[in-house]
């Protein structure tokens, strides 16, 4: 089977057990044991659901809820996925599907220059939100494009536009979103173990606030070699044990928190 959604082109090939049933009987499940190929996918118009009631504009917020008629075994490759502004490529793995929960056993793909490896499982929550648990990996990211392709993590205190570097980490995260796929960040948490080589620090307000102890030019880029620590995001706010920060501008030895709503 071969199809195509707005921009979205797929091809499906497998079998699809019980379908007589499914269609004929309401309540009965749909088992699939299939291979999906896409070439270009585009998620966003795909999960989007038009509300708005005739003379009134539509909502065009994404919504999404995880079907419980369904039982799915699929393997995939797509070579290019899209979600808003995140981009994905080599895009290959499995998805096992049953009783309202998802899981991937393995994800692998390219994404932000370097390369993704992912495993998990999503599952739906009785008030309609979704909880995802992820363990992976990542490899040669370019942390200017993280940071933009994921909005920032939803803060503007230090942007995409302030950062240049790349990223090698392995993370382990519990998030959960409502069904509009917003995320709740109440209940993120995130345990990451980065190492970010030649990273730069650009045009930072709170860094030029120290230009009267240190050379201002400087301070408009603060680079450095080689940074190394775990990260652990819970209760909205982030936090940075010591470490050393060896660069252009100084070298110093610092730790922190800070929280979402600063």
């Amino acid at each position: 089977f071969k199809g195509q959604a707005g921009q979205s082109h797929f091809s499906l090939n497998g079998r699809f057990r019980n379908l007589a049933s499914f269609m004929l009987l309401p309540g009965k499940p749909l088992i699939v044991d299939a291979d999906l190929h896409s070439r270009e996918l585009h998620l966003a118009p795909l999960l989007t659901t038009t509300t708005g009631q005739q003379g009134q504009a539509p909502d065009t917020a994404a919504t999404f809820a995880l079907p419980d008629y369904l039982t799915l075994d699929l393997a995939f490759v797509c070579e290019e996925l899209n979600y808003n502004r995140f981009q994905a490529r080599a895009v290959n793995g499995a998805l096992l599907y049953q009783g309202q929960k998802l899981r991937l056993p393995d994800l692998a793909f390219q994404a932000m220059d370097g390369q993704v490896n992912l495993s998990g499982n999503l599952t739906s929550q009785p008030n309609g939100n979704l909880k995802a648990r992820l363990k992976g990996e990542g490899q040669g990211i370019r942390i200017r494009e993280l940071f933009y392709q994921l909005k920032d993590f939803g803060q503007t205190v230090i942007t995409h536009d302030h950062l240049a570097g790349t990223l090698a980490s392995t993370v382990n995260m519990e998030a959960t979103w409502n069904p509009r796929l917003e995320p709740l960040l109440d209940k993120l948490k995130v345990t990451s173990d980065v190492v970010v080589e030649e990273g730069q620090l650009n045009q930072f307000d709170p860094m030029l606030k120290l230009a009267g102890l240190v050379n201002v030019e400087e301070l408009r880029q603060v680079s450095f070699q080689r940074l190394k620590n775990r990260i652990v995001i819970e209760d909205q706010q982030i936090r940075i044990p010591e470490m050393d920060v060896q660069s252009n501008a100084f070298n110093v030895r610092f730790s922190g928190t800070h929280q979402f709503n600063n």
